[in-house]
């Protein structure tokens, strides 16, 4: 739909070209076809291909992640706390948890002040003998400007690819899609 809409405003666009409302609807319709341009790009990167689900270590697969942000870490004058053992492996996508990961260790490192550590830890605990694994990073940056979910996981809200917003926006996507929840909190200053 929004491929059709983008489609028409540029037919409406190019129609109009020498006549008296081109210049109107240029000034109305060329912001739009760029945010609809963007949006398509969004839904284009959202729409994901199923699970090849396999049993991963997560600490391996957490270094393997913060080993590609290394250099970023060390640009931004911060280090790496970790904090997550070994026996932990987890039933999902590894392609997919190593992207959701990366956003996530990139979102907080983003947010970390230069001489500050970003701790990222992980637990088991065992809810009615089903375990469930928890993941939590934490950095000492800034609370967000507005902390509740929609705003913090809107997909619709249009940034660019290396932004803060895609960043939870696409850790957000690719956690639900694994069957996985995000939550965000800001306490003590971290």
């Amino acid at each position: 739909e929004a491929a059709q809409t983008l489609n028409y405003l540029r037919f409406l666009v190019q129609k109009a070209q020498g006549s008296q409302l081109a210049p109107e609807l240029a000034d109305f319709a060329l912001p739009e076809i760029e945010r609809l341009e963007r949006l398509v790009q969004h839904l284009r990167q959202f729409k994901l291909p199923p699970l090849g689900l396999a049993e991963v270590a997560l600490a391996a697969r957490l270094e393997q992640t913060l080993s590609t942000l290394d250099e970023t870490c060390a640009k931004a004058g911060t280090s790496w706390a970790i904090e997550v053992p070994s026996h932990l492996w987890v039933h999902t996508d590894a392609s997919y948890l190593a992207k959701a990961l990366h956003c996530l260790a990139s979102h907080a490192l983003g947010n970390a002040p230069p001489g500050t550590v970003v701790a990222i830890g992980a637990a088991a605990t065992d809810l009615n003998r089903g375990e469930e694994i928890s993941v939590e990073v934490v950095d000492c940056g800034p609370p967000q400007p507005d902390p509740s979910p929609r705003a913090l996981f809107d997909v619709w809200t249009l940034h660019t690819p290396d932004s803060q917003a895609a960043r939870r926006a696409i850790a957000h996507r690719l956690l639900r899609h694994l069957g996985s929840t995000l939550t965000y909190e800001h306490t003590g200053g971290s």
